[in-house]
């Protein structure tokens, strides 16, 4: 089994689940969130930290996307996976613009 997932691995055919790709999404948001309500319980809070706080992970929630966006590596599952994933609708619609 491991030969097999290391090979998996070089041939770049790894099955990631999406919930752990939306993870990297959801965990900068949880930070920020309990560090303003820890601030907030320990009386520290103040608007402008609250502020820049929140303007950092907004900047880093949309280079998250333009990043997600212009990637040009092949899915993490491998080419047959993700041709299944699309569906034939949303293949055909790649392949008109590509």
């Amino acid at each position: 089994e491991t030969e097999a997932s290391e090979e998996a691995v070089r041939n770049g055919n790894v099955r990631i689940p999406m919930s752990i790709l939306d993870l990297s999404g959801a965990i900068p948001a949880a930070l920020c969130t309990s560090a303003f309500l820890f601030s907030y319980y320990k009386g520290r809070f103040h608007v402008g930290l609250w502020y820049k706080t929140y303007l950092i992970a907004c900047c880093m929630a949309v280079m998250k996307g333009i990043l997600d966006v212009v990637t040009i590596l092949p899915d993490s599952i491998g080419w047959k996976q993700c041709k299944e994933r699309l569906g034939p609708e949303a293949f055909e619609k790649m392949k008109d613009r590509h």
